[in-house]
């Protein structure tokens, strides 16, 4: 398991403070699918707790994590914990109870617990390809997300990057925001989920000249690049965005 240290001790810290309420913790995200890159991968933790937290507890989760007080050997760590019932009958903005993310060149962000459409994708892809990382018994059964409900989470997910283009913390390069669409394109036409990495792949494979995800391709795999644009992002996404629309109808 990538970073398997690192994992251990988080699995410890997190009981430490949660005891009987953590039900079961797993790995999403790029190591979930073998394409986790050093130092450009983070680490994505789906958990599952049994009962509400307080927010002591949640301030205590916030404090362990930190990455002053427990580096990340990742690009930085991302952890959602919900309440396992939101995964047993899934509906379109599930609630979350604890959202943090935390690295050592991130803005420490912490969301006060909500709901999120991108929830659903974070539940389909725990169901699909979640690595178990710790987990009573018996486990959890998760129910199927719909497509419908999917398709809606990922313009979110475009939205945002539309709304943050070139971020400093998460994507300066722009390659984030590219090699994403083309996943979500891929869903989009085979109803499965795909890394960055396969994403970009299986989208030139039917446009080999596309120069944008070229890019963006060179850019994750460490290789001489050209720089991306703001424009050309914007209207990749845009394409991207006018697919989901025609697959919603």
């Amino acid at each position: 398991m990538i970073q398997s240290e690192y994992i251990n001790e988080l699995v410890i810290r997190l009981n430490t403070v949660l005891l009987e309420k953590l039900n079961s913790l797993y790995i999403i995200g790029s190591a979930s699918f073998d394409d986790y890159i050093e130092n450009k991968s983070d680490i994505d933790v789906f958990g599952l707790i049994n009962t509400p937290l307080t927010k002591p507890e949640k301030d205590q989760l916030e404090h362990i994590l930190d990455d002053t007080n427990f580096p990340c050997p990742a690009a930085g760590l991302d952890i959602v914990l919900m309440i396992k019932e939101y995964v047993e009958e899934i509906n379109p903005k599930p609630s979350y109870d604890f959202w943090f993310s935390t690295g050592q060149n991130w803005p420490k962000e912490r969301w006060a617990e909500g709901s999120s459409t991108e929830m659903v994708i974070f539940i389909e892809l725990c169901r699909q390809h979640g690595i178990k990382v710790y987990g009573i018994q018996p486990p959890v059964k998760f129910q199927k997300v719909d497509t419908p409900l999917i398709l809606n989470a990922f313009k979110q997910i475009l939205r945002w990057h539309t709304d943050y283009v070139l971020d400093d913390f998460h994507d300066h390069n722009g390659q984030n925001s590219v090699l994403n669409a083309c996943r979500i394109l891929m869903y989009i036409e085979t109803k499965k989920f795909y890394s960055k990495t396969t994403g970009g792949i299986q989208f030139l494979i039917g446009e080999p000249n596309n120069l944008t995800v070229q890019k963006a391709l060179r850019i994750r795999q460490n290789e001489r690049f050209e720089k991306i644009t703001k424009e050309e992002i914007l209207k990749f996404i845009k394409q991207v965005e006018k697919r989901i629309d025609q697959a919603i109808k």
